[in-house]
């Protein structure tokens, strides 16, 4: 009987996690068609009633969607910035400190996905995407800022050194290629214990970033194979394909960056247009 009722009480969980999902899904679904029919006015009206905390989540929720059905990554970053602002202003005013952490997380969250949509290294994906050198910029700030709040709140290692990915990955895209070898050796050095997939992962990002640096024919080519080699030994897992197949799309998509216009991309390739495109 004390099994069937342990039973029960998980099934009863996954049941009311599962409507939890879908609602939040719908309600994502709602005020993302708010926000682009009629802007933050709209969405901030109807998450009125909300606690901060939930607030958060619930933009976070229509920032990605927004990405992910339009590809504006001006609506994206205006919507972000928004959400930031507000987050700040719960921030200041959290009662306890537990408020104030999960609010902290949760504009952890918001930056974090602010940066991974600004930057130019995923290329066009399936549809094409356009980013302007201020939108990039923009992106650059969110990686740090996320830094800043993952060593804040004592985030776990992993946690911490995916965020120094997203800001060494923005560096790439600045130019900073020595920057970005950089803090892709501050990440690996977070990962005390990692096993030889995430050591892989970083030293394939330093990798990709002396790849994008000046180099004769001879240090491309022991470059070219010590990424070979690592994606070769990533691939063997179904993540470790994935994360791997990241390495050459960056680097097609990467060569446009840093530009002073507009970052045009579709699937991996990317160029760099001149700032009279980018004001068309």
């Amino acid at each position: 009987m004390k099994h069937l009722l342990l039973a029960l009480a998980i099934g009863a969980g996954a049941a009311a996690e599962s409507k939890e999902r879908e609602e939040y899904r719908q309600a994502v679904e709602s005020l993302t068609t708010a926000y682009l029919e009629q802007g933050t006015p709209a969405l901030d009206e109807r998450l009125a009633d909300q606690q901060p905390a939930t607030r958060l989540l619930l933009m976070n929720g229509v920032l990605a969607r927004t990405y992910w059905t339009t590809r504006d990554i001006e609506r994206v970053a205006a919507l972000a910035q928004h959400a930031l602002v507000a987050a700040d202003a719960a921030i200041n005013g959290a009662p306890d400190a537990a408020t104030r952490r999960t609010l902290l997380e949760r504009k952890g969250a918001i930056a974090y996905n602010l940066a991974s949509y600004a930057w130019p290294g995923w290329g066009g994906e399936d549809a094409g995407v356009v980013l302007t050198a201020a939108q990039v910029r923009a992106g650059l700030d969110a990686a740090w800022l996320n830094v800043e709040i993952q060593q804040q709140l004592d985030s776990e290692e992993k946690k911490r050194a995916h965020s120094l990915w997203l800001a060494g990955a923005h560096q790439l895209a600045a130019g900073d290629r020595s920057g970005a070898v950089a803090t892709f050796k501050r990440a690996r050095a977070l990962l005390r214990d990692a096993d030889e997939q995430q050591e892989d992962y970083y030293d394939g990002w330093t990798t990709v970033a002396k790849l994008l640096g000046p180099a004769d024919a001879d240090q491309r080519a022991a470059l070219e194979h010590r990424l070979d080699e690592i994606v070769q030994r990533m691939s063997q897992t179904k993540d470790g394909k994935f994360f791997a197949g990241q390495y050459g799309v960056a680097l097609s998509a990467l060569r446009a960056a840093p530009c002073p216009g507009a970052i045009v991309c579709a699937q991996a390739d990317c160029a760099c247009m001149d700032s009279a495109v980018e004001d068309e």
